[in-house]
Parts: structure tokens; C-alpha cells; sequence
């Protein structure tokens, strides 16, 4: 054994202590025997940024002999693959060592952090609060400090919220269907895979190796921020304003010069309606794959393929007409700006068990609001990353959401990481 395998050997022997004394419920389908036996026969490739590291991986994720549960252990027949995903299979020909599968919300199909299976994901800074959803497993595992780097999905948000809501940094790639292979989806338009990390430097390593790309030089001039006017400005509560204050503060005090952009457009129609209408149908459509696999699918499940099964051809074309409209204005706007800056929730994170709030004179659901400024981004597939801001309530460092065009993935690291460096100092 190399003395580099035996030193990761030590590691993985003391990130053991860690799961075993941690009470989060961050982390499903661990065998320690099977990590340990990778490790005793790890072959370290070529030096690469992550090699040697260890990963969580959200339990949507096919591993080769491991089971697949999405969350829950409903069905006769459990999935234990014999091909690993796609993602799996980059990461461990970079080094990378995947630890365990993470705790979700069932089938990723909610933003908050409970299950019934495995035991609700608690929020490591304040368990009064949730820890977000779905990829809450992930996020905890970050923000306990058990791993540097996990991965997660993101269809409306699921990378973004739990980031936010454990103050770490969640990173929604690019739309990429090959992320996707190996995968259990919701929905092959919606779905991005994401990435959890505990600073940016570490977030930009990792997404550098994926693709392997070398750190480009920052630019000579400073990117533009663009602010929203519209749409990201209604209904937010008083501490959310105050932390966009907060962070225009920090973004003018590094020099970043921050302008409005319209986004009017958004206000003629319901963006979370187009994708809940668009992600419902597809998952009604291979929920139906589930079952004849024997996956008896859940309550939940049933619920919504009844709810599929109600929208029309038409309405789910008309929806996807209003994604690639919404898209095009996107991409017109970074024309003009680098970043668009926006609040990750137009609300404080939730409280454990909260389904709904009082907002705007009415009461609504807490999942729909949550989700209402990250979905957009998953309509439009560009590269969204969640940053603490450095604003505190409730214990946490409320997030901060960064979006970039595609390709341009540079600048919003470039940003994120001057901002977050600024915060530190």
C-alpha cells in the first residue's frame, strides 16, 4: 500500500468517528467495510485537484453494488446497480473517494428536510430550522465538517436552499444531460446536478476537475451585477431586504459596479406553475416505469401521477414554450450585465415542520415560496451558485444566489470568491 492510501486510510478512519458520533441523519447507505476495502486497493491516478478526497453523494446517485433507495425503502425490488452514474464515474477517475449516499427528501420530491424512512436531516446550526431540501443530506455533511465536497440535485432548488439554510456553498452546474445518466430523475429539462462545499475555493477545485478546465486569470475588469426590478423584490420580508443591502455594500466596496436590469417580463405569468407543470408530467411519466420495476411508488408519488395525468399535452407544450421564452430574456440580459444577483428564499430559513407563512395579506405554502426565486434558474438551466452573505438570522448566514450565462462560469466564481474572501476578512 502506497503511503498515500495509508494516510487516506487514517482519514477515512477519523471521518468514521465523525458519522458515528453525529446525530444529523445526514448520511444513508454507509458501509464502512466497502470504504474501506476501496481505499485498501485504491489505485491514485495521475495528481488531479480532488484526488484522495472524500465525497457524499445524494442518494439519487446509481453505485455499482450499492443500493439505491431515493430516499426511501418502499418496493419489494431495491435497486443495487451494476453500473455506477456518470457523475460516480468522473469523480473516482479523478481520485475521488465516495464515502456514503446522503439522506433526501423522498424521491426529491419536497425542499424541506424531512423523512420518514431514514429520520428527518437536522440542521446543524440551529435544529429548529430546517435543513432544506431535497439534497439535504449533502448540505449537512458539508456543514458538519464530515467532508469537504458532496453532491447533490437541483430541479427547483434542491442544491441552492440547503445551502442557504446550512451556510455553506451550493453550486447548480450548467444544464448538462449527462449528468443525468445513472441518475433517478424528476424531470430531464429541469434536473441539474450540484455541488456542496464549504468555501468557494473549494466549490471552483472541484468544478475545474469535472471539466478539466485550469483556473483562468480574473479578469481585468470588473464584472457587472445585475440587480433585478422586478419579480426577486416582491414580498421579500424585512431581514431578507436587509441582507441585499448588506450585499450591495460588499459588492460596491470591492469595486463591482452594480446596475438595474427589467425583469418585468417575469410578472405576466407564474414561473413556479410553468415548472411544476413541466416537472409533474415527467415524473408521472416514469413513476410509471417505477411500478412496473416493482418500486411501488408512495402516497406522494401516486398523488402526483394522478396530477400528471391531469395536464394536457397542450398545457405541458405551452409551458415548455414559456421556458424558452423565459430563457431567451435571460440570455438577452447578460448581454448587458455579468452577474444577476438575487436572495437565494425571499424568506428567513423555515422553522422544522413549517408548512406554511403568512405573506403578501394571504397565507401560502412554505415549499412555494422557497423555492420561487431558484426555480427560474432550472427553466433556464444557467449556472446559479448560493453563498452565505454574511448576514446572520436565526443563527445562520442567510444566502445570497450568483447567476452567470452559460460558459461563463469563471466570472461567477471570480465574484463569489471576492465576496466571500471580503466577509472573512
Amino acid at each position: 500500500m502506497s503511503i498515500k492510501a495509508e494516510k487516506l486510510l487514517r482519514e477515512a478512519k477519523h471521518i468514521i468517528e465523525k458519522i458515528n458520533k453525529s446525530h444529523s441523519n445526514a448520511l444513508i447507505n454507509f458501509d464502512e467495510h466497502l470504504v474501506m476495502n476501496r481505499l485498501e486497493n485504491l489505485e491514485i491516478p495521475k495528481e488531479t485537484n480532488i484526488a484522495g478526497e472524500f465525497i457524499v453523494i445524494k442518494d439519487v446517485f446509481d453505485m455499482k453494488g450499492l443500493l439505491t433507495s431515493n430516499g426511501t425503502l418502499y418496493g419489494e425490488n431495491q435497486l443495487f446497480p451494476e453500473k455506477s452514474a456518470f457523475i460516480i464515474e468522473q469523480l473516482e477517475e479523478l481520485g475521488a473517494v465516495i464515502l456514503a449516499k446522503s439522506n433526501m427528501y423522498e424521491y426529491s420530491l419536497g425542499v424541506t428536510s424531512e423523512n420518514e424512512t431514514y429520520g428527518n436531516v437536522i440542521n446543524p446550526l440551529n435544529q429548529y430550522i430546517t435543513a432544506g431540501g431535497s439534497s439535504s443530506g449533502s448540505a449537512v455533511s458539508v456543514a458538519e465538517g464530515i467532508v469537504s465536497y458532496a453532491i447533490g440535485t437541483d430541479t427547483s432548488g434542491s442544491t441552492r436552499i440547503p445551502a442557504s439554510c446550512n451556510g455553506v456553498v451550493g453550486f447548480k452546474l450548467g444544464y448538462n444531460p449527462l449528468y443525468l445518466e445513472g441518475m433517478t430523475t424528476i424531470s430531464k429539462e429541469l434536473d441539474h446536478i450540484g455541488v456542496f462545499t464549504q468555501t468557494v475555493q473549494d466549490c471552483q477545485r472541484l468544478f475545474n476537475s469535472l471539466n478539466h478546465l485550469k483556473e483562468k486569470p480574473n479578469s481585468e475588469n470588473k464584472p457587472t451585477i445585475g440587480v433585478p426590478n422586478a419579480f426577486f423584490n416582491e414580498g421579500n420580508d424585512e431581514t431578507i431586504n436587509n441582507m441585499m443591502s448588506f450585499a450591495y455594500h460588499v459588492l460596491q466596496a470591492i469595486g463591482y459596479e452594480i446596475v438595474e436590469i427589467d425583469t418585468s417580463f417575469l410578472m405576466s405569468f407564474d414561473p413556479l406553475k410553468v415548472s411544476r407543470t413541466i416537472g409533474t408530467k415527467d415524473i408521472s411519466r416514469t413513476a410509471y416505469d417505477r411500478e412496473k420495476k416493482g418500486l411501488y411508488p408512495s402516497e406522494r408519488i401516486v398523488s402526483i401521477n394522478k396530477q400528471g395525468a391531469s395536464i394536457s399535452n397542450d398545457d405541458y407544450n405551452d409551458a415548455l414554450d414559456k421556458k424558452r421564452y423565459i430563457t431567451q430574456k435571460f440570455n438577452k440580459l447578460f448581454s448587458d450585465v455579468d452577474v444577476i444577483l438575487t436572495p437565494v428564499m425571499p424568506i428567513v430559513t423555515p422553522f422544522v415542520n413549517q408548512a406554511y407563512i403568512n405573506r403578501r395579506h394571504k397565507e401560502e405554502d412554505i415549499s412555494d415560496v422557497m423555492v420561487q426565486y431558484t426555480n427560474i434558474f432550472n427553466l433556464t438551466g444557467h449556472p446559479a451558485m448560493s453563498i452565505p452573505s454574511g448576514y446572520y438570522a436565526r443563527k445562520i448566514s442567510q444566502g445570497i444566489q450568483l447567476i452567470v450565462n452559460n460558459n461563463n462560469e469563471y466570472i461567477l466564481f471570480d465574484v463569489a470568491n471576492s465576496y466571500e474572501h471580503y466577509i472573512e476578512e
